[in-house]
């Protein structure tokens, strides 16, 4: 099975089901859509998850179409959950828009009963620490740098352009010194270079020793350097997929740890969202609920 996400609680009606009318107040209600141009993907105790769901799930979220598709069916198995319980909306009405429903079910059971660490098993607890949570608390020494670029292209390493570009590279290398500060650094990258060097569009993310930064990781020569040299020398121009860069970083992020008794509640919004997969699984299993993926509509998945 792929992950599934909290996401899929957020997501627009996934195709309206009927419930039972429970001992409830009149609200607004929405008729289910017609089935017709729509393909069912799956089934869930016989009530459809239809393609224009994963769809919207794939596109909202930037993800695949099986793991939308799985976002749609933990939403159907939520709805039917919250019918089980009179969660619907109308008691007048016949069919009832699943967002509603599945919002209340969330409300109502996860956000109620889930509102401090203690509330999820330890040995749960422990395996999110360690699988989904503890990077975001525990961070190696992590440095700031930016870098002086004579752009030339990959395809041309190794011309005689390529060469002209490292050796200009080394004259603005030369004309920066032993030590320089960022402000310096970027005055003397425009002006030994005669304007044809580049510095960053926008800074650069902290990074650790293995070039990781949050969402990406830097190439390994840029990295190398960076980490090659103290703070405020310009490493040794370098070459890059991009051009000769000359390195400089400048200020460090310290390590930092954290265990999960220390920032417990602090990190309890993580927590809660990690667990969420994990609770969904519960409402599964106490429904026994059949679920069916319609094989010959899996080709139009892909398609999405």
């Amino acid at each position: 099975m792929i992950p599934r996400s909290v996401l899929a609680v957020a997501a627009l009606g996934c195709g309206e089901r009927a419930a039972p009318a429970p001992p409830a107040p009149p609200a607004e209600v929405a008729l289910r859509a017609e089935p017709a141009g729509r393909a069912v993907v799956a089934t869930v105790d016989g009530e459809p998850v239809y393609d224009d769901c994963v769809a919207r799930q794939a596109a909202a979220h930037g993800i695949g179409a099986r793991a939308a598709l799985e976002q749609c069916i933990d939403f159907e198995l939520l709805a039917q959950e919250a019918a089980r319980r009179g969660l619907a909306a109308d008691p007048e009405a016949l069919h009832v828009r699943t967002t509603e429903m599945v919002r209340a079910l969330v409300m109502t059971d996860y956000g109620t009963t889930m509102d401090e660490p203690s509330d999820i098993p330890a040995a749960d607890l422990r395996a999110l620490w360690d699988q989904k949570i503890q990077h975001l608390y525990n961070k190696p020494e992590r440095r700031r740098a930016t870098y002086c670029r004579v752009p030339i292209a990959e395809k041309r390493r190794g011309t005689p352009a390529d060469g002209e570009a490292r050796a200009l590279a080394a004259r603005v290398h030369r004309a920066m010194g032993r030590s320089i500060d960022a402000e310096r650094f970027a005055a003397t990258c425009a002006s030994a270079s005669g304007g044809r060097a580049e510095l960053p569009p926008k800074p650069l993310k902290p990074f650790a020793s293995d070039g990781r930064y949050a969402g990406g990781r830097n190439v390994p020569e840029f990295t190398a350097a960076a980490f090659s040299v103290p703070a405020g020398r310009p490493a040794d121009p370098i070459r890059t997929r991009w051009g000769w860069d000359i390195v400089l970083w400048d200020a460090v992020v310290p390590e930092v740890h954290a265990t999960p008794a220390e920032i417990a509640e602090q990190a309890l919004p993580e927590i809660k969202r990690a667990y969420f997969p994990q609770w969904v699984n519960l409402v599964a299993k106490s429904l026994g609920a059949k679920i069916q993926v319609v094989d010959k509509n899996i080709p139009l998945l892909e398609e999405l």
